[in-house]
Formats: structure tokens, C-alpha cells, sequence
């Protein structure tokens, strides 16, 4: 049941920010705006399992975030305001981020940049527990810009939520995803 309900709200993320985004990047955006949008792939670390057993590594969940900002004409330096959701399945958890992020781009190659990523802000879980936290993220990650001067990646990141799951899991979790941005 929690699995069809994670879903359902994961397609209306996805739809409404492919929409969202296509309309706003033309609309909206200046030189120095952006609107970025992510989508990961979530596991979690030194999980201890109902049996009593330990894993190093559990694989289970998705986030989707999307966020707006400022970023400087030589696109090295990003800050902006970021929100999403991030769904834990085997924890059964869904947990709403709202954070401010700061980005820097360096220039390896002609279109090529490595992006440093610290995320700083509340995570509350949606649920029963009600439980809170201060989020914070750091991430890295590889990327080239498009041929509209939009800038694509992939990452590698690493979230803190604040506090611990309620199978008593640490609220901590690493991604791999895919990051869009629209300057």
C-alpha cells in the first residue's frame, strides 16, 4: 500500500517538474537565474536488520528535488533554495527537505565541469512520527552543458536528515543521480 502511494506522489513530481520547468526556464529566467531539477537513486549505510543482523549497504528508495536560484556570469558559484521529496521504502518513511544550496563549478575541460554541492536546511518526515531534523547535503558530481547552455550532471551524494528512521535505521543516506539545470 505505502508502495503504491510512493508511486502515485513520485509521477506527480516528475510530471509537474517537466512541466514546470519547460515553462519557467523560457519564461522567467535571466542571466544570472536557474532552475534545477534532480531525481536519485537512495541506500543506506550500517543497517542493523529486525534479525538482529548488520549490512553494510541497504538499496531502497528514490529522491526527487527541484530548486531556484542565482549563480554568478561565469557560472562558477550557485546558491539557491531547494525542496523536494525523498522516499525511503524500506523504511517506509517520506521525508520533505527544504534547504538552501551552494554550488561551485570548476572548469576541467571546454563544456566539462566537477560541481561541489553543501546543502543546509530542515528535513520533516510526512507520517505518523512527525519527526524533524537539520538536513544537511554534500555532494559531487561530473557534468557538460548542452546545446542550449543548460547544464547537465551526474552525482554522487551524501544526506544527514537529523534523526533516525522509525525501524531505528541512522537518517543518514548516499545517492546516485542525475542533476538538470536550466540557466
Amino acid at each position: 500500500m505505502i508502495l503504491n502511494r510512493c508511486l502515485l506522489v513520485v509521477c506527480f513530481f516528475l510530471s509537474f517538474e517537466y512541466v514546470f520547468s519547460q515553462s519557467f526556464s523560457e519564461s522567467f529566467l535571466d542571466d544570472t537565474m536557474y532552475y534545477e531539477g534532480d531525481i536519485a537513486g537512495t541506500a543506506s549505510f550500517l543497517v542493523k536488520e529486525e534479525d538482529g543482523t548488520n549490512s553494510f549497504v541497504n538499496l531502497g528508495g528514490i529522491n526527487i528535488r527541484s530548486g531556484i536560484g542565482l549563480h554568478d556570469p561565469d557560472e562558477i558559484f550557485f546558491l539557491g533554495i531547494n525542496s523536494g521529496a525523498d522516499i525511503n521504502y524500506r523504511s517506509e518513511i517520506f521525508i520533505l527537505p527544504v534547504y538552501l544550496n551552494a554550488k561551485m563549478g570548476f572548469d576541467i575541460f571546454d563544456s566539462n565541469k566537477i560541481m561541489i554541492s553543501f546543502g543546509y536546511g530542515r528535513s520533516f518526515q510526512i507520517g505518523h512520527e512527525h519527526l524533524s531534523g537539520y538536513f544537511k547535503k554534500y555532494s559531487i558530481g561530473y557534468g557538460v552543458y548542452t546545446e542550449k547552455e543548460n547544464f547537465q550532471s551526474i552525482f554522487l551524494e551524501i544526506n544527514n536528515y537529523g534523526f533516525d528512521f522509525p525501524n531505528s535505521i541512522r537518517g543518514i543516506t548516499l545517492n546516485l543521480g542525475l542533476n538538470y539545470t536550466f540557466m
